[in-house]
Parts: structure tokens; C-alpha cells; sequence
């Protein structure tokens, strides 16, 4: 039996052939690149495009306060003041004091940003749990899915709030660094263990409800949850680090 296939269209197009093998090269040929926008996204926002001081594209650029919708602007109030309430130490907004970080990413779709925020301030503004053991939790989650403006910023609340040098660097590196107390341990392993997928076993399941108690290991789980989409929208836009990041 011989089979024979014959296509008589137009091909891919001479310029477009260098760039077939690029990550997600075939989908931009077939669409077109063209950017999808939600009721809160003006047209000029969804195509303007930046470049960061290494010539990088930025997917998402920042958004001046003047250029907001009505519908992104108490979104971007919302952040603010999330912001001013945790008096972070680190750049949240840009020479124009347009947000950075995710947010830009989040304010181009309202829609679905809103719950987002709303869990976050939920989670933050009812935390039972010591801020070191959230920041471990944090940076742990972080350092797995390398999402360096994560690790950026809660690098240095980590600092701002006690925890040492040594211990900051090692889980920013990945690591389950010495002069964790129980409680931190208990944090950085939880984390680590979800990442890797699967049930959380047993006795570390047992450990965290007898150190944390019950509502603490739920929020502990919730943060990481929290954490991990946090991590993926900055790698899904690949969101630049400001200029004073180390």
C-alpha cells in the first residue's frame, strides 16, 4: 500500500521560516499575533509594547494612573493600597507611578484579576500565621518556579521583618537552609512537597496541623496557592525585575 499526501497551499512565508522552531512561533503565524483584550483593556494598552535597559520586550507594560479604564482604576486603587498597608520595601511603581510587578498583567484583565485580589487581601488581612513563616512559605514557593520578581520583592520583606541573610539566600536558592525554626521548617517543606505534586504525606500533614494548628495549616496551604498563580503570571509575562534588584 502507498500513500501520498499533497498540499497545494501557500506555505509559510519566506521571512516567517527562521522563526518556526521559536517557543510558540506557529501559533503567532496562525493567528496572526493578534492579542485578545477584556472590557477593561483599551486597544492601546493591549499593543503597546516596551523594551527593558537589556532591549528585552515587555509583554505587559506598565499602565500610567492617567491611562486607566474605569474599570482597571479601582483595581489599581485596590493594589495601592495593599502596598501602603504592608509598607513594602521594595519598588512597586515605575518613574510614571504606574504599578509593576503583576499588576500590569492584572489590570489588563479586571475580570479575572478581581478575585485574585480580593483572596489576597483575605489571606494577608486575617493571617494567624507569624510573617516569618509566611515569607519562608513564600520565597519557597518562589525559588521553585524562579519567578524573580517574587523572590525580588519578598527577599526583601524576608530581610525587612528578621530573617537573616544566610537564611534568605538559601531559600531564594532553592535550598532548606539552616536556622529555620520548627514552625519555618514546617512552612519551607509544605511548600516544597506541593510543588513536586501529589498528596501532602501524612506525617507532614499530622506535623503541620500539631505546630501550626488547624486554621494555620489551612492558611498555609491557601498562601502557597496564592503564591504558586502569583508565580506563574510573572513567568506566563515574564515580568522584568526594577532597576535596584540586586
Amino acid at each position: 500500500m502507498r500513500i501520498a499526501v499533497r498540499d497545494d497551499g501557500d506555505g509559510i512565508a519566506p521571512e516567517h521560516l527562521p522563526h518556526v522552531f521559536e517557543p510558540c512561533a506557529c501559533k503567532r503565524l496562525a493567528t496572526g499575533n493578534v492579542q485578545s483584550t477584556s472590557s477593561g483593556t483599551t486597544l492601546s494598552q493591549a499593543g503597546r509594547q516596551q523594551r527593558t535597559s537589556t532591549g528585552a520586550t515587555v509583554r505587559m507594560p506598565p499602565i500610567k494612573p492617567g491611562d486607566l479604564s474605569d474599570e482597571q482604576r479601582p483595581l489599581d486603587e485596590q493594589a495601592r493600597r495593599i502596598m501602603d498597608g504592608q509598607r513594602v520595601p521594595f519598588t512597586s511603581t515605575d518613574e510614571d507611578g504606574a504599578l509593576v510587578g503583576p499588576f500590569p498583567a492584572l489590570l489588563r484583565f479586571p475580570r479575572l484579576a478581581r478575585p485574585l485580589l480580593e483572596w489576597f487581601t483575605t489571606v494577608a488581612g486575617e493571617s494567624v500565621l507569624p510573617a516569618r513563616v509566611r515569607e519562608v512559605a513564600i520565597l519557597a514557593t518562589g525559588a521553585r518556579y524562579g519567578a524573580a520578581y517574587e523572590l525580588y520583592s519578598h527577599s526583601r520583606v524576608a530581610s525587612a521583618i528578621g530573617l537573616s541573610s544566610a537564611v534568605v539566600a538559601g531559600l531564594v536558592a532553592g535550598q532548606r537552609p539552616s536556622g529555620l525554626t520548627p514552625e519555618q521548617e514546617i512552612a519551607h517543606d509544605v511548600a516544597a512537597c506541593l510543588y513536586t505534586g501529589g498528596p501532602l504525606p501524612g506525617a507532614l500533614y499530622r506535623a503541620a496541623v500539631g505546630c501550626l494548628g488547624a486554621a494555620g495549616t489551612a492558611e498555609l496551604v491557601f498562601l502557597i496557592a496564592q503564591y504558586t498563580g502569583i508565580s506563574l503570571v510573572l513567568n506566563a509575562y515574564d515580568v522584568p525585575l526594577p532597576a535596584d534588584a540586586e
